[in-house]
Order: structure tokens, then sequence, then C-alpha cells
């Protein structure tokens, strides 16, 4: 399906999806970027932020925070329910 993509846009990938499927859908997100395509995502799950390498937190479409490769008790101080 994103074999040849070289950048992969994805808002909000699991939205709706079973524990199954999010998770098949992370791995092949994570699986992309390793190989490396550039994967960009928007999200409130962070089952999805916590795959992440980068994490920009937004507020008012302005960057608030930034995190590499961030910890579950970081991702809970920035991550907002959706």
């Amino acid at each position: 399906m994103l074999s040849e993509a070289r950048i992969v846009l994805a808002d909000e990938p699991i939205a709706a999806l079973d524990r199954e499927n999010s998770d098949n859908v992370v791995d092949l997100l994570a699986q992309h970027a390793r190989s490396g395509t550039t994967v960009v995502v928007a999200t409130h799950d962070p089952l999805v932020a916590a795959a992440a390498d980068r994490v920009y937190a937004l507020s008012s479409g302005a960057i608030v925070r930034e995190l590499s490769s961030p910890s579950r008790a970081e991702l809970g101080s920035v991550m907002m329910p959706g």
C-alpha cells in the first residue's frame, strides 16, 4: 500500500479502530519510519504518540512543547483528549 511513499501523512489513524487493528496500524507506520519514510501523524492518542521519535504538542496552532522519544509520563503531561 505505501511501499513507494517517501512521506506519509496520517490524521488520527487509529480513530474508531479496535485495539488489535490499532496496534497493526501503529506497527505499520513505525515500520515505514524505520525504513526511511517520513511519517507525520496528528493524534490525540498516546498509543500512537508513544511510537514516535519526536512529538510536538500544539495549542492554538503553535508548538508549545517538543519531546524526543518521550516517556509515558511525558506524554501524559502533554496529551489532551480529543
